[in-house]
């Protein structure tokens, strides 16, 4: 368990890697706290019990059980997107399943990030991660498009029922 860490808010690294934590509960009140390393243990989602770590940059929670959804939760580090410049999540099974696809996936939320499983972000890997950006925008507008012709639809076919049981 991590209880206890809050009681140390001047710490900056922390090292917690081959624990068997399933919770980050507990590294709250932590305001410098610039490096964590939480791999090997036995983490299955990131999800929004995630600290507030105003001043993290490196984040390791790598070989740990962390499969679904398919980005692994990825977006859930949103938070840290002003800070984070490292971010290891290999060997988890979302990251292996995303093999070459993970450093556009963390790109797309953490823009800012330089490493990401120890290897470094180059121009080429932002250029990717804009095209796949506008991409995923286009995707998403054509789906909303859809999903407001198919309600537009079922509305219309309300309206034709309606009127038929008024006759």
């Amino acid at each position: 368990s991590c209880s206890g860490l809050m009681a140390m808010p001047m710490l900056t690294e922390l090292y917690l890697n081959e624990n068997e934590l399933t919770s980050m509960e507990g590294l709250r009140d932590l305001a410098c706290l610039r490096k964590l390393d939480l791999n090997a243990n036995k983490f299955t989602k990131i999800d929004d019990t995630l600290p507030t770590l105003p001043c993290l940059e490196y984040l390791d929670i790598g070989a740990n059980l962390i499969e679904a959804p398919a980005d692994g939760g990825i977006s859930q580090l949103e938070s840290f997107a002003s800070t984070l410049k490292t971010l290891i999540v290999a060997g988890n099974p979302f990251a292996d399943a995303l093999a070459d696809g993970v450093k556009k996936e963390v790109l797309l939320t953490i823009p800012g990030i330089e490493k990401v499983n120890d290897e470094d972000i180059t121009p080429e890997d932002h250029e990717a991660c804009k095209e796949l950006r506008k991409e995923r925008i286009k995707e998403a507008e054509e789906a909303a498009k859809a999903a407001a012709e198919k309600a537009a639809a079922g509305d219309a076919e309300g309206d034709e029922a309606k009127e038929e049981d008024a006759e």
